[in-house]
C-alpha cells in the first residue's frame, strides 16, 4: 500500500509528544525517530505555523498546542485524556502496580490505544506503547486453549470479538 511519509511523520511526532510529555528539541525528536534533522526542522515549523505545536520558553524546543488535544476528542470522549476510562486505568495501575492496557481489534492485529505501565518489577512490561500493534493471540491470556475467565468474557463481549 503506498503511504505519504510526511503524513505519517506528522501522527509519530505526535505520539512522541504523548509517550514523553515535555518540550522536546529538533534534534531530540530527529534522533528518537530516525529523522534527517532538516526535515524534522521543517516539519515541526510547519506543524507550528499552522497551530499544533508552540515553541518553548527557549526557542529551540517545541510542545503540542492544546489544539491537538482537541483533535481525536470528540471520537471517544471517555478514552480521551482526562476522560473516565483513562482516569479508571491509571487508578487500577495505582492499586495494582499492574501494567492496564486498553486495546482494539484492527484486522489480524490488536492496536493499544493507551498503556498504562507497571509500577512493580515482577509485572507484565511491554514495548509497545499506545498506538502500537500486536497480532492477535499473541500475550493475550483470554487466546488460551484453557476455558476463558470471565474476565475475557466480558473484554470480549465490550470489543464484539
Amino acid at each position: 500500500m503506498p503511504t505519504v511519509k510526511s503524513a505519517i511523520r506528522v501522527l509519530e511526532v505526535f505520539e512522541y509528544f504523548d509517550r514523553v510529555q515535555r518540550e522536546a528539541s529538533v534534534t531530540e525528536i530527529a534522533r528518537e525517530l530516525g529523522y534527517p534533522q532538516s526535515s524534522t526542522s521543517v516539519l515541526l515549523r510547519n506543524l507550528a505555523d499552522l497551530g499544533y505545536l508552540r515553541h518553548g520558553a527557549d526557542q529551540r524546543s517545541y510542545f503540542p498546542t492544546p489544539r491537538v488535544a482537541m483533535l481525536g476528542s470528540w471520537v471517544e470522549p471517555m478514552v480521551a485524556p482526562g476522560g473516565s476510562l483513562r482516569q479508571l486505568m491509571g487508578e487500577l495501575g495505582e492499586l495494582t502496580g499492574e501494567t492496564i492496557i486498553l486495546a482494539t481489534p484492527l484486522r489480524d492485529q490488536v492496536q493499544y490505544v493507551h498503556v498504562v505501565p507497571a509500577t512493580t518489577t515482577a509485572s507484565l512490561r511491554t514495548r509497545s506503547r499506545s498506538g502500537g500493534r500486536v497480532s492477535r493471540g499473541v500475550g493475550d491470556p483470554c487466546s488460551r486453549p484453557a476455558k476463558p475467565s470471565a474476565g475475557c468474557a466480558a473484554a470480549r463481549s465490550a470489543s464484539g470479538t
